[in-house]
């Protein structure tokens, strides 16, 4: 019984933590000179699927994140304490969700506020362009040929007489 309550234990904090955390290190390449960070996940998602929006930037240290689609514009506003000219430890970022989307073209406005100068209020930090595919029309599965269909189906039959079989 023990083991068991540790084995559930375990999950907890594993899946708890990637469930709760959002702020995670921006990986990657900038999306520009100045240390933007900006990611779209799924890179071109359909209507009927919710977007995950990564943004974060160099000597930036995140608090929070909101997101407000405004017709075919997402502003997406990142607040962050300035971390100042110091050495700054690797760039962290914060994901926000949206959608589902309608189809079209969306200008994705990554904002930042710095509550350590209320007066100066949101900044424009960086741009990008998501493109949201109406549903259904996403790329189709490949499939094989209809000769390797008909040997993976022998395949299987093979596979599924040998298991009744064995079961007699």
């Amino acid at each position: 019984m023990r083991l068991l309550q540790f084995c559930a234990l375990i999950i907890v904090f594993a899946i708890g933590e990637v469930a709760t955390a959002q702020i995670s290190p921006c990986l990657g390449t900038p999306h520009d000179a100045i240390g933007n960070y900006i990611g779209i996940n799924p890179p071109v998602p359909d209507s009927t699927q919710l977007v995950a929006i990564k943004v974060g930037r160099d000597n930036f240290n995140p608090i929070s994140i909101g997101a407000l689609v405004q017709g075919n514009a997402i502003n997406v506003t990142l607040t962050a304490n300035y971390l100042g000219l110091a050495v700054p430890p690797a760039a962290s970022c914060d994901t926000v969700v949206v959608g589902p989307l309608a189809p079209g073209n969306y200008v994705l406005n990554f904002f930042t506020v710095d509550p350590g100068l209320p007066s100066q209020g949101p900044v424009l930090a960086g741009t990008s362009v998501l493109v949201v595919a109406a549903a259904g029309t996403g790329e189709p599965i490949p499939t094989t040929s209809p000769i390797a269909l008909g040997i993976a189906t022998l395949l299987l039959l093979i596979v599924g007489w040998g298991v009744f079989r064995r079961l007699e």
